[in-house]
């Protein structure tokens, strides 16, 4: 009886952190869209600009930093050793805050000329100061996860999202009132982080005291030295893969727009189309909810099944089946209603090819994520990590190569091309690990043949649209087509999904609406 009950209180633990992260990711999605409506192509430039250091710092505290932690206090056998080696792993992470704190102090101005623009070293000192709240989060969050207590992180990750996007829209209003340059706007955008966390801060201490716990123990439960590589190659490659697409606006924000004027734009053309093509990103995010809870669900699944390798690897083809088959429809999906998509969120169809390529981005930024939570289950971090700085490395490179010859559409071209060779890259590198098949010419055949069927008919159903209702910059009635197409286009993938047998009966049961539908045949 005590260990169902305990068991019955870990589910409604996880289940309430899936739901806290699932509602903060559409949160930090979806805000932007309002946010771009009121601040414009040139607030949203500036804000984006400054954004990807945040998701850097999101991704210490929140999917990186944590789940490492929680790993690492949960193989201690006492209380004590818990509480000693939490200890020791906030010291290192306060240093290394306090490094990056003072380094994007020193040097804002200095990052925001590479960025091409000098103005933007304010949001750039003020994001800075949420590396010194970074191991609060990280270390509280990891702690309290590793003793398998899920409500902490849960309520301070919800709180914290909730808080940062009010202040955020609250600051955009003020901007259209005229209270703030763009620069100004961005860099009190960006405080509401350090605001919002330091609520987060408060939630986790309220815990802390609520327990009881002290942290005043001081002895090594694990060599510092150790301690330093485990953070550093572990914490660090979770890190990178969580935040594959953070990582590649982050490259756009030092390379894009000066490629651009290089293009032959000038400044404030430039400017404007950094802000048109910076929609993408909510929409990928969106997009990518789906490959990390598909990551989430799968990882200690696999971990659990790491030794009986049938049922690892039933699992493992399942997932990446699933997962591709989903995002793939819903990347194509986009891009074939992107100018409906575009004008019913930011009020006109300008730059909808453009995010549309982006968008396919989600196919690949959804393969590595999962595909990295499988090799981490199997500890070979050095092959994620290995594949993601080689997309790195290709993404600087084709940025400038691509958008000086093709503009706006270059960007979006060079990170699906560095994806598609990251994920590319740690298949190739795996292959003596995870010695199986997955994806079989069949499977592509059928996937490639849904996609085109889905791709053309909602294209030529546009067209027949537009050709006797102007939609464009009408809102109302492009939401009302976008609906009609969205909803024949899913229906149709979906069909021909069951009916082409594109997913096994055990794959297609997993989805809640093709498993009621398959039952009921």
């Amino acid at each position: 009886m005590m260990k169902n009950n305990q068991m019955n209180v870990l589910m409604k633990g996880a289940m309430l952190l899936t739901i806290a992260s699932f509602i903060s990711k559409v949160l930090s999605a979806a805000y932007r869209v309002p946010f771009q409506n009121m601040v414009g192509n040139i607030g949203f430039y500036v804000y984006q600009q400054v954004y990807p250091i945040y998701g850097i710092g999101t991704a210490l505290t929140l999917s990186g930093l944590p789940v490492l932690i929680s790993r690492l206090i949960a193989k201690q056998s006492n209380l004590d050793d818990k509480l000693a080696l939490t200890k020791q792993i906030f010291k290192l992470l306060a240093t290394f805050g306090i490094i990056v704190f003072i380094l994007l102090n020193l040097f804002a101005v200095n990052i925001a000329m590479l960025m091409g623009d000098i103005r933007l070293h304010s949001g750039i000192s003020a994001i800075s100061w949420m590396f010194l709240i970074m191991p609060f989060l990280a270390t509280g969050r990891g702690y309290f996860q590793g003793n398998m207590n899920m409500l902490p992180t849960a309520y301070s990750q919800t709180i914290e999202q909730v808080i940062r996007v009010s202040i955020i829209l609250g600051v955009a209003y003020l901007y259209t009132k005229g209270l703030f340059n763009p620069y100004t706007m961005s860099k009190y955008a960006m405080l509401s982080v350090v605001i919002a966390g330091l609520f987060a801060m408060l939630v986790l201490l309220y815990f802390t005291r609520k327990y009881g716990f002290t942290f005043n123990h001081s002895r090594n439960v694990i060599p510092y030295n150790k301690l330093v590589k485990i953070i550093t190659l572990e914490g660090g490659t979770i890190c990178l893969a969580s935040s594959i697409m953070v990582l590649m606006q982050l490259i756009d924000s030092f390379t894009l727009r000066k490629n651009l004027v290089n293009f032959g734009m000038s400044n404030l053309a430039s400017q404007m189309s950094k802000g048109i093509y910076d929609r993408a990103q909510p929409m990928v995010q969106l997009g990518l909810v789906i490959g990390m809870a598909f990551a989430s669900a799968l990882l200690p699944t696999l971990v659990l099944n790491k030794n009986n390798r049938k049922i690892f690897n039933k699992i493992l083809s399942n997932v990446m089946h699933i997962s591709l088959t989903l995002t793939a429809a819903v990347a194509v999906g986009m891009l074939s209603l992107m100018p409906l998509i575009n004008t019913v969120l930011f009020g006109n169809s300008q730059g909808s090819y453009v995010i549309g390529v982006y968008c396919l981005s989600i196919i690949f930024a959804t393969l590595i994520i999962v595909y990295s939570s499988v090799l981490q289950s199997r500890g070979n971090f050095k092959i994620i990590l290995f594949s993601i700085l080689v997309g790195i490395i290709i993404k600087i490179i084709l940025t400038k190569l691509m958008v000086v010859h093709l503009g706006m559409l270059g960007g979006s071209l060079s990170t699906l091309m560095a994806l598609m060779l990251a994920f590319e890259t740690s298949w190739l590198l795996s292959k003596n690990y995870i010695n199986i098949k997955i994806f079989s010419f069949k499977y592509f055949y059928k996937l490639l043949l849904n996609l085109i069927m889905m791709y053309s008919f909602e294209v030529l159903s546009l067209k027949m649209f537009s050709a006797y209702i102007d939609f464009s910059d009408h809102r109302l009635i492009s939401l009302l087509i976008l609906m009609i197409l969205a909803t024949l286009g899913a229906t149709l993938y979906l069909t021909i999904t069951v009916k082409f047998r594109l997913l096994t009966v055990d794959e297609l049961s997993t989805i809640p609406f093709l498993g009621k539908y398959l039952k009921n045949e």
